[in-house]
């Protein structure tokens, strides 16, 4: 489960990263255990400002504090790159590899900024093969033509 919060900050690379260890103190200080280091989403621009939600992951059937909201999810596959918080380009460079591979981009688009480091995050896309990979298991991740 993903408990989220709404965020909002000036246009820039990282743009919520003071909001994560605000928001995960916040669970924490409500005696919410916080079982990730915090996910950031990017929803929306509007009057020049970015809308967008800081979550963290905590145990199921936890109540949320007001003005969260909480989120189930399924087990989900996620296709991740290591990014330049400056790199506009990545998630199309992530969006081709994947279909070259079978899969396609499905769910979730999160990113994860990185502790320490101030000019790179974490893109976490949620995946889904298209194709089924060969039954004896030859040719590694080459997925099988379509039929």
């Amino acid at each position: 489960m993903l408990a989220w919060f709404p965020v909002t900050a000036p246009p820039g690379p990282l743009a919520f990263r003071a909001a994560v260890p605000v928001w995960k103190k916040e669970l924490e200080r409500r005696g919410i255990p916080v079982l990730t280091r915090g996910y950031v989403r990017t929803l929306d621009v509007v009057d020049g400002r970015l809308l967008g939600e800081v979550g963290f992951r905590i145990k199921p059937r936890r109540r949320v504090p007001p003005g969260s909201r909480r989120q189930e999810m399924a087990q989900t596959l996620f296709a991740t790159l290591e990014c330049s918080a400056r790199d506009d380009q990545a998630a199309h460079r992530v969006f081709r590899f994947l279909a070259e591979l079978g899969f396609r981009p499905d769910g979730l688009h999160l990113e994860r900024y990185l502790p320490g480091v101030a000019d790179r995050d974490l893109l976490m896309l949620g995946v889904q093969r298209l194709r089924p990979v060969v039954a004896n298991g030859e040719g590694g991740s080459s997925p099988m033509a379509s039929e």
